[in-house]
């Protein structure tokens, strides 16, 4: 009856177990199918322009229904976050395509350069586009089988090592 309990606990609320100075001690989080309310993400929001604090940025992405290119610079630039400079790339080039305004060549190279610094931070977001870019090419890039396969290797190798991680 007692694992039952603990089952219902779990799924219901979630726990986090917290191991410090060789002391265990669980921590009951919120429901993690529950959207936070307004107020935590204002907080979140604010917290993580001033620290540079990724899981309160992933709070703002995930749960905010705005979208704000300066707050990803800043952490792109700022605080060297590797999600935030595939968000960079991805609003710069969506842009385009969203609005039919075709991007010229100085706006494409910021977008690439933080597609690249992403890669460079292992984003596996970033490695796999790039990849992708460099076996098809586009107006601004031409191909390039040895770089294409240089990303696509290291995107089976960040893969690879999240799969072990895990384990």
């Amino acid at each position: 009856m007692n694992w039952i309990k603990k089952l219902i606990w779990t799924t219901i609320f979630g726990c986090m177990i917290h191991s410090m100075n060789g002391k265990k001690e669980i921590i009951l989080v919120e429901n993690i199918n529950r959207r936070p309310s307004e107020e935590y993400i204002d907080s979140c929001t604010s917290n993580f322009l001033k620290t540079g604090n990724h899981n309160d940025y992933f709070t703002y992405v995930e749960h905010s229904n705005k979208t704000n290119l300066a707050y990803d610079l800043l952490m792109a630039d700022k605080y060297n976050n590797p999600d935030a400079c595939y968000f960079v790339y991805l609003y710069l080039t969506e842009l385009g395509e969203k609005y039919e305004y075709k991007i010229d060549s100085k706006v494409w190279d910021l977008a690439f350069y933080y597609l690249q610094k992403g890669a460079e931070l292992n984003d596996f977001d970033c490695v796999i586009r790039l990849s992708i870019i460099y076996k098809e090419g586009n107006e601004f890039v031409l191909p390039d089988t040895i770089k294409a396969n240089y990303y696509r290797a290291k995107y089976d190798s960040i893969t690879q090592s999240e799969r072990n991680h895990f384990r």
